[in-house]
């Protein structure tokens, strides 16, 4: 059977939270063939020889080089939020980690958490392989 974990997260800005969740999909194999002419194989799932595909971490998201890409900005992590905060007077941009993660690594890119969220080590930028 497969295992697939993904690391939810969600801001709710009204309230000002940010709510990190596991989604975990467990899927069982079927049965394996009783007799019959089957095609031999490794694959029980039927899946044609194609397995399901997994994350491969990249690395790291790194905001504060995300920031310095748009100008004058400062990483800075408030609230729950990462925002790219201008040196003067300006105001400051939003940003996700996805955001970093696909303009650091790949366009297809995603973010995952593993500790952290205000700690960029403790982030994981990956795409499904």
């Amino acid at each position: 059977g497969v295992v697939r974990r993904v690391i939810v997260v969600h801001h709710v800005p009204v309230l000002g939270v940010v709510v990190v969740g596991e989604l975990l999909e467990l899927r069982r194999a079927p049965p394996a063939p009783t007799g019959g002419t089957g095609g031999g194989g490794d694959d029980p799932a039927g899946g044609g020889g194609r397995p399901d595909p997994a994350p491969v971490v990249l690395g790291s998201p790194d905001p504060q080089r995300y920031c310095d890409a748009s100008g004058d900005f400062t990483a800075d992590f408030r609230s729950g939020e990462w925002y790219c905060k201008p040196e003067g007077v300006g105001v400051d941009t939003h940003i996700t980690m996805t955001q970093v993660c696909r303009s650091q690594y790949a366009p297809d890119a995603e973010a995952r958490l593993g500790g952290s969220a205000g700690t960029p080590g403790d982030w994981d930028c990956y795409v499904l392989k």
